[in-house]
């Protein structure tokens, strides 16, 4: 899994990620080994550039977060000022039209919306062909959120039945199948809700 921050240019960014990219898939093909790839980054500015993607066989992940619009600006304010959240959708919808079906996903943090608001984000992703991940909430000490109220075992049974709804729906694969720190999609694949 290849990550981290961006450069405030964000295609010198994405330009970066892609080239670390093709150097790891290089070497995972030349070790003989078979490896799953993912990259996590945000979206650069040029959407073409995605199109540097095409061909290669790697998961691709553009997190939106939250899909209530408000609540998006309220807890994401570095990704407002970077470029939006319709900038996200859009960046989702042309990597899915780059890489395909089971190779483009989005995660949203379950616990910090309203279930409503959270089903409706993964229907909304899904329509785009883009795999909805739900990670769920964890709130780390020192952070602006630590004192956040922590969803209840009965509030992440419920989001996984919705994401294992649109998983059986729409035949998604998990980001990392049997793995996730606070990730549930491995779950939902598997009808375990």
């Amino acid at each position: 899994m290849l990550n981290g921050g961006n450069f405030k240019d964000r295609d010198r960014s994405f330009l970066q990620y892609t080239s670390l990219l093709k150097s790891i898939l290089r070497a995972v093909q030349d070790s003989g080994k078979e490896i799953d790839v993912h990259l996590i980054v945000y979206p650069p500015e040029n959407l073409e550039l995605l199109e540097e993607l095409k061909g290669l066989d790697i998961g691709l992940a553009m997190n939106t977060e939250v899909f209530d619009i408000q609540l998006f600006e309220q807890y994401c304010p570095g990704k407002v000022e970077t470029g939006g959240r319709q900038h996200i959708f859009d960046a989702l919808e042309k990597a899915v039209s780059v890489l395909g079906k089971n190779k483009v996903y989005s995660i949203l943090v379950g616990g910090l919306e309203p279930l409503e608001s959270l089903k409706s984000g993964l229907a909304y992703l899904a329509n785009m062909g883009v795999s909805p991940v739900i990670n769920v909430l964890h709130t780390d000490p020192g952070t602006p959120l630590e004192n956040f109220p922590k969803p209840t075992v009965e509030q992440i049974l419920s989001m996984g039945k919705e994401l294992q709804a649109i998983y059986t729906e729409y035949g998604f694969l998990p980001f990392y199948e049997d793995c996730g720190r606070n990730s549930i999609d491995s779950e939902a694949f598997k009808s375990l809700f």
